[in-house]
C-alpha cells in the first residue's frame, strides 16, 4: 500500500531540524578549531561534518519521499476519480441500455398485440367466409377477452349476424323450391314433408316455423274456393263441373261438412242422371246407337248403384247388337 502524503512527510522537519542544528553547532565549531588549532576540535568538527552531511542526507530523503509520495498520491487520485468518472459513464450507459431493452420489449408487446390482433381479424373473416359462425363468434369473444377491443368485436359479431342472417336466407331461398311447386299444386302431404324436412336444415328459423301454418292456410284457402265454387256451379246448373268439385271436395271436408252438402250433393247427382237418362232415351228413340251406348256406359260407371244403370244394363247388349247391324 503506497503512503500517504502526510505519512511521508513526518520525517522532513525532524530531519531538516536535525541538519540546521547540526550545521549550527559545525559551524562554531569550525571557528574555535580555526583560532584554537586543537586536535580534538579537528576530529570534533569532522565528526560534525559527517553527522551534518548524514542529516542533509536523510533531509533530502525526507523531501524526496515526500514529493514521491505526494506525485503518487495525486496519481492515485487522479486514477480514482477518473475511474469513478467511467463507473458514472459506465452506470448511465447501462440505465440507458436498460430503458431501452424496456422500450423494445414494450414495442415488441405492442407490435405483437397488434399483429396477434390482425392474425384474429383474418380468421374471423375466414370463418365468415366458410360460413363457421360457431367458429367465428368463440373468436370475436377471445378478442374482447384477451385484447379488450370489447367495441370492435360487437362490430364484428354484427357483420357475423348479418354475413349468417344472409348466408341461411339464399340457401333457404334455394332449399324453398321443392315446397313452394308443391304448395302450389296443392300436393298437401309433399309439401308437409318439405316443411318437415327444412325445420331439420334450419331450426329456429322464423319462416320455416311458419310453414305449417302455410300449408294450412292454402288448405283453407283452397277449400273455400271449392265450395264457392260448386255453389256457383249449381245456380248456373253446371253439373259436370259440380260433380267434379265434389269429388274433389271429399278430400277437404270433415264429416259435418259433408253432411251439410249432401242434400245439395244429391241434388247434383240426381239431376245429372236425370240428362244423361234422357240424353239415353232421345239416343235411342233416333235410333242413335252410338251415342245411346255412350250415355248408357257413363251412367253405368257414374251411378252404378242407380236404377237406370241397371236398366241400361240389361239392355247395353241389344244396342250394342243393333249398333253393328247398321254398321
Amino acid at each position: 500500500m503506497a503512503k500517504r502524503p502526510g505519512q511521508a512527510g513526518q520525517w522532513v522537519l525532524p530531519a531538516a531540524g536535525t541538519f540546521i542544528a547540526l550545521s549550527g553547532v559545525l559551524a562554531v565549531a569550525w571557528i574555535v578549531n580555526a583560532f584554537a588549532e586543537s586536535v580534538f576540535l579537528g576530529k570534533l568538527v569532522t565528526v560534525l561534518l559527517a553527522l551534518t552531511l548524514v542529516a542533509f542526507a536523510a533531509t533530502l530523503a525526507a523531501v524526496v519521499s515526500l514529493l514521491v509520495t505526494t506525485l503518487k498520491h495525486q496519481q492515485q487520485a487522479a486514477a480514482t476519480g477518473l475511474h469513478e468518472q467511467l463507473l458514472r459513464r459506465q452506470s448511465q450507459l447501462l440505465e440507458s441500455i436498460h430503458e431501452s431493452v424496456l422500450v423494445s420489449d414494450r414495442a415488441k408487446a405492442v407490435a405483437f398485440r397488434e399483429k396477434e390482433r390482425e392474425a384474429l381479424r383474418r380468421a374471423i373473416q375466414e370463418d365468415i367466409t366458410k360460413g363457421d359462425w360457431e367458429a367465428a363468434y368463440h373468436l370475436v369473444d377471445e378478442m374482447a377477452r384477451a385484447f379488450g377491443y370489447h367495441e370492435e368485436a360487437e362490430r364484428l359479431r354484427g357483420e357475423i349476424d348479418r354475413q349468417r342472417a344472409e348466408t341461411l336466407k339464399a340457401e333457404l331461398a334455394g332449399e324453398m323450391g321443392a315446397f313452394r311447386e308443391n304448395l302450389s299444386a296443392r300436393n298437401w302431404e309433399a309439401a308437409r314433408t318439405e316443411a318437415e324436412r327444412l325445420m331439420g336444415m334450419f331450426p329456429g328459423n322464423r319462416e320455416v316455423r311458419d310453414l305449417g301454418n302455410r300449408i294450412q292456410a292454402a288448405w283453407d284457402g283452397h277449400k273455400r274456393h271449392l265450395l264457392t265454387e260448386f255453389q256457383q256451379t249449381i245456380d248456373r246448373s253446371q253439373l259436370d263441373r259440380g260433380i267434379e268439385l265434389l269429388k274433389e271436395l271429399d278430400e277437404y271436408l270433415t264429416p259435418g261438412e259433408a253432411e251439410g252438402l249432401r242434400e245439395a250433393a244429391r241434388g247434383v247427382f240426381r239431376a245429372k242422371l236425370h240428362n244423361l237418362g234422357v240424353q239415353f232415351s232421345i239416343a235411342v228413340s233416333e235410333k242413335n246407337w252410338d251415342e245411346a251406348i255412350a250415355a248408357g256406359q257413363q251412367i253405368i260407371e257414374e251411378f252404378p248403384n242407380s236404377r237406370m244403370a241397371q236398366e241400361v244394363r240389361d239392355n247395353i247388349e241389344a244396342l250394342r247388337d243393333r249398333a253393328s247391324a247398321a254398321r
